[in-house]
């Protein structure tokens, strides 16, 4: 009698065990990471001595949901395990940003409107002027574009191209980041960029490094990031906006009530720029970064602007390039 009943809440529990596993692990694929937690542990506890059944099974879920998308990619990504077909697979799809990435003629001539449908990041890298009318044609299909990356342009030189370009970006009003380096960028062309900045309400980072910008053009970019308030980043390395452009720079509102980072490295800044940025630099309300290296920067100003701090709180500057 005793064996029968001892056989009987062993069976009990094993099925208790069973059930709690196959339910967390339900749970978890059902919810995703949190959920899953959530729910195996309350269907793996019921009695069940493997209560981290459906944590498992969440982080599973988890980590098929959050998978992270390949670097390239003109397609949904491919998450494995999650099927076309599988209910899972629809939101999983839609909260993975697409990215696109152009290195050459051929490819960036295969894009089509359709393929560029929810496209959020878009990379494109050694093309020509030539190019160009390609770009501004295809720039009205990005509408849901959020970072737009152009690089290392090549070409004759054109500027009705350049500016061309800079006026189809006005376009792109969902534009979170933009980066226009090594494209050849001057002070005509910055002040048609300038001019489309007011453009862009959800821009936060601007990086225009390697370019050809001078004292003039760094002025206008100035006057046009002071007509977009969201622009937060401000990255000018490698140009040559010598000490004029840096007075206009630190004379400016922004720099005072609106930039968080700037970067204005191996831009041919001397003394005379830096005594008016370490005059300035106290009475900031919001910047916290500051990159200063590859310009002529004095012993004695360099411990000034060191000294420099905004209501007790110091800025991180860096004087000297990072070493990786």
């Amino acid at each position: 009698m005793g064996t029968r009943r001892n056989k009987r809440r062993q069976r009990r529990k094993s099925l208790r065990q069973k059930g709690g596993l196959c339910s967390g692990l339900c749970s978890g694929l059902r919810g995703g990471l949190c959920s899953g937690l959530r729910g195996g542990l309350r269907g793996g506890g019921q009695g069940s001595s493997i209560p981290a059944a459906g944590s498992l099974g969440g982080i599973a879920a988890g980590r098929l949901a959050n998978a992270a998308p390949p670097a390239v990619n003109e397609h949904y990504p491919n998450i494995p395990g999650i099927f076309p077909n599988s209910p899972l697979a629809a939101p999983a799809l839609a909260a993975v940003p697409r990215f696109i990435e152009v290195q050459n003629r051929a490819h960036l001539r295969s894009l089509t409107n359709r393929s560029l449908e929810n496209v959020s990041h878009i990379f494109l890298s050694y093309v020509t002027n030539d190019d160009i009318d390609y770009i501004v044609g295809i720039s009205a299909a990005l509408t849901s574009i959020t970072m737009f990356d152009l690089a290392s342009y090549t070409g004759t030189g054109h500027m009705a191209d350049t500016i061309m370009l800079m006026e189809a970006i006005s376009r792109l009003t969902t534009l979170t980041s933009l980066s226009l380096s090594s494209i050849g960028i001057d002070d005509i062309a910055a002040r048609a960029l300038a001019e489309s900045l007011p453009h862009l309400p959800a821009l936060k980072s601007l990086n225009l490094s390697g370019n050809s910008i001078g004292a003039e053009g760094c002025a206008v970019i100035v006057q046009g990031i002071e007509r977009c308030p969201t622009l937060v980043t401000l990255e000018l390395p490698g140009n040559q906006i010598g000490n004029e452009g840096c007075v206009a720079l630190c004379q400016s509102r922004i720099f005072f009530e609106q930039l968080r980072h700037i970067n204005i490295t191996n831009n041919h800044i001397g003394n005379e720029g830096f005594t008016v940025l370490a005059a300035a630099l106290p009475t900031t309300v919001v910047l916290r970064f500051l990159d200063l290296y590859g310009n002529e920067l004095s012993p004695e100003l360099r411990r000034a602007i060191t000294r420099a701090r905004h209501n007790g709180r110091p800025i991180k500057i860096e004087f000297d390039e990072p070493e990786y």
